[in-house]
């Protein structure tokens, strides 16, 4: 991400927490919109000064694959590999069937009058799975630790679904799940 654009990001997040507090001292806002603007301003701020979303480790947390040379220990990396694509494939399931518990109910709820019961569980559920999408879309790859559906040239801003790594090739199909790099 280009400088300018970074600091914009920094810049913007700094005024989104300054503002909530602002509009909270003088009496114009209630108490809950400084955890909002706290939690708003410091993700802009964040990927401001980093420069991307962080991406979620997806290998297991001994595995050191990444860090080190994968030809050292050719079976473990493969197997911690394998790991990595079942991990993601379990965040991809999540997300998709997220909505499939939380809908339900607020029809339920609806049905039975329960009208702002079901708002707030609507809300809830949608903000879950906002969660579980993010969790699942910024996985890291578990062959070359990019992120796995970030697009390159984007510096890990934007995300598109693939079944395949931008940056190393590695697929979620259970019949490659080893990179092209650590093949021999």
């Amino acid at each position: 991400m280009p400088l300018i654009l970074r600091t914009a990001f920094v810049i913007f997040g700094f005024a989104n927490v300054g503002g909530a507090i602002v509009e909270f001292l003088l009496g114009r806002a209630p108490w809950y919109v400084l955890p909002a603007g706290f939690a708003v301003g410091g993700v802009w701020s964040y990927v401001g000064y980093w420069g991307t979303i962080p991406t979620i480790r997806s290998l297991p947390p001994t595995c050191r694959c990444i860090s080190s040379s994968p030809q050292a220990h050719p079976t473990a990396h493969d197997e911690h590999v394998q790991y990595g694509l079942r991990t993601i494939q379990r965040r991809k399931r999540l997300a998709y069937w997220s909505p499939a518990v939380w809908l339900p109910v607020v029809i339920a709820l609806l049905a039975t009058g329960y009208e702002w019961t079901a708002f707030a569980a609507a809300i809830a559920g949608a903000i879950l799975s906002g969660l579980f999408n993010f969790a699942w879309c910024s996985s890291e790859c578990p062959g070359c630790g990019n992120g796995f559906y970030a697009l390159p040239r984007t510096a890990g801003m934007l995300y598109w679904h693939t079944s395949r790594c931008r940056f190393c090739g590695l697929t979620l199909k259970a019949g490659n799940a080893v990179a092209p790099a650590t093949m021999r």
